[in-house]
């Protein structure tokens, strides 16, 4: 009982149940999305080079390829700027074609999802004349290379089953050539060797922030583009004017930082205490 009574907040600290500080950033990642508290975002210069390329390099009617490299695991760091790039290119009043060589299907899912909250809100885009999406295709860099080459080698029809003859877009589209710029959401290198390289198309890359180091050689060879994760991608949605999922993220990941860091800070000072404590008696 004179232990119990002799407990200070310190000890109280101690012994806190590691549930509770979970149920803490739960609690903390529903209100920040519920109430985004809209921090403050600086924009970094890789985002504006990006953005000011594509603003100055796509002019109205240009065919731009978005190709979707992954699946729905990566889509909270990935989606907004997803959305954003399609938003980006809609004011820009460009043509937009969608793939996907993700090893599902399931990544089709997440071209209808940019496609039903974008294009398809908007009557002034007619589907199969301003935008189309040809689904999935196999054959990793050999497909892509091959797309680069003859499109037609590849896809045939649309994902609907629609021939190419039926698309009023398919009338500009032979190649590589065809397209002003790649926009490529995942891990595939081949759309630099095959398309930047070898045909001079620009290729913007944008995936998970863990895959940085894996595309920064590319881009510091001037050869890429590149948006990488969460937040840089909430950037992005910044500079189009039309923020979406990415900066109201951006609440509850420095909302949530901040919260472990001050539970280490707070764990630490504690246990120091302790050590003290014991010193000196």
């Amino acid at each position: 009982m004179n232990l119990t009574a002799s407990k200070n907040i310190w000890d109280k600290l101690g012994d806190l149940d590691r549930r509770i500080l979970f149920w803490a950033v739960v609690l903390i990642i529903a209100v920040s999305l519920i109430h985004p508290l809209r921090l403050p975002i600086t924009v970094s210069e890789r985002v504006k080079e990006a953005y000011n390329f594509v603003e100055k390099a796509v002019k109205p009617n240009d065919i731009v390829l978005i190709d979707l490299g992954t699946g729905l695991g990566p889509m909270p760091e990935t989606m907004p700027g997803l959305l954003a790039i399609t938003r980006h290119l809609m004011r820009l009043q460009a043509r937009i074609v969608f793939t996907t060589g993700y090893v599902s299907p399931e990544a089709v899912v997440v071209i209808e999802e940019v496609m039903d909250k974008t294009l398809r809100k908007d009557p002034k885009f007619v589907y199969g004349e301003h935008y189309v999406n040809f689904g999935w295709y196999t054959g990793g860099g050999t497909a892509i290379r091959r797309l680069a080459s003859n499109w037609k080698d590849v896809f045939t029809r649309d994902w609907y089953g629609t021939p190419n003859e039926k698309l009023p877009i398919m009338k500009d589209i032979t190649g590589a050539d065809s397209f002003r710029l790649v926009w490529h959401v995942g891990p595939e290198t081949a759309w630099v060797t095959y398309w930047k390289l070898g045909k001079r198309v620009p290729v913007l890359v944008t995936y998970m922030a863990l895959n940085i180091p894996t595309w920064l050689p590319y881009y510091a060879a001037g050869d890429i583009y590149l948006l990488g994760g969460q937040r840089e991608n909430a950037e992005y949605e910044i500079l189009v004017g039309v923020p979406g999922p990415g900066v109201p993220a951006m609440d509850y990941q420095s909302l949530g930082h901040l919260f472990v860091l001050g539970v280490v800070v707070l764990g630490n000072l504690g246990n120091i205490r302790r050590k003290l404590r014991r010193e000196q008696q």
